[in-house]
């Protein structure tokens, strides 16, 4: 980011996400770039190294709370990595949309029809897409008698992706839904199965796959 142009930076600000295009990678500028600075500041004020250890070592915070936390799911110790009700706005810049639809089932991922505007959706402005409540509708979208998945509970990054596995295809069908309650969809017998899907747009577009297969085989 230090070597983008002000309109990446800018846009990474107002949609919380990096473009696919955008590669995040190691050089000598940024590996530098608060070292160095850093070290300007300690030489002019005459700061010796053993000193500037000792305060860089004693600054800010003797503890992290919550640094022993672990995930609710799969009992990892995670600390402050979890993810959870207060920071599911945040989750565009670790999970970016096009990821969260490659976590859809078999060949959803491979679909436009069923991804496309989704995707558009969550990239616009923040505050026209809420992270926290789609996580939330997904967290409460099905009964778990277990427990494990419950909005006031805390995971590691893969838990929310095996989360998004077993129900984003779920929450995605009812927010088609509420989006367009005009639309009239059959359901494809192949369902998320379908090969078509992803090489035929008429038959993408005519029905849902977005449910689970009635006829067929997975594909291989």
């Amino acid at each position: 980011m230090f070597a983008s142009e002000p309109e990446t930076i800018a846009f990474g600000f107002e949609a919380c996400v990096l473009e696919a295009d955008v590669e995040i990678t190691s050089d000598d500028l940024a590996e530098d770039f608060f070292d160095r600075n850093l070290d300007h500041v300690w030489e002019d004020r005459n700061i010796d190294q053993e000193t500037r250890e000792k305060k860089i070592s004693s600054s800010i915070l003797n503890s992290v709370v919550g640094a022993q936390d672990k995930c609710a799911r799969c009992d990892v110790q995670k600390g402050t990595s979890l993810w959870g009700s207060t920071n599911w706005p945040l989750l565009k810049g670790c999970l970016n949309p096009r990821e969260m639809c490659n976590l859809l089932d078999a060949l959803l991922p491979r679909n436009p029809e069923e991804t496309t505007w989704i995707i558009d959706d969550m990239k616009g402005e923040i505050s026209k897409f809420e992270y926290k409540g789609m996580m939330e509708e997904m967290l409460a979208l099905e009964p778990d008698p277990s427990g494990i998945w419950s909005k006031d509970q805390w995971y590691c990054l893969e838990c929310v992706r095996e989360l998004f596995r077993q129900r984003f295809r779920k929450w995605l069908l009812e927010r088609k839904r509420k989006r367009n309650p005009t639309l009239q969809q059959n359901d494809c017998w192949y369902g998320y199965n379908c090969i078509t899907q992803t090489k035929v747009a008429r038959h993408a577009k005519k029905l849902n796959h977005l449910c689970i297969p009635t006829r067929g085989h997975a594909p291989s």
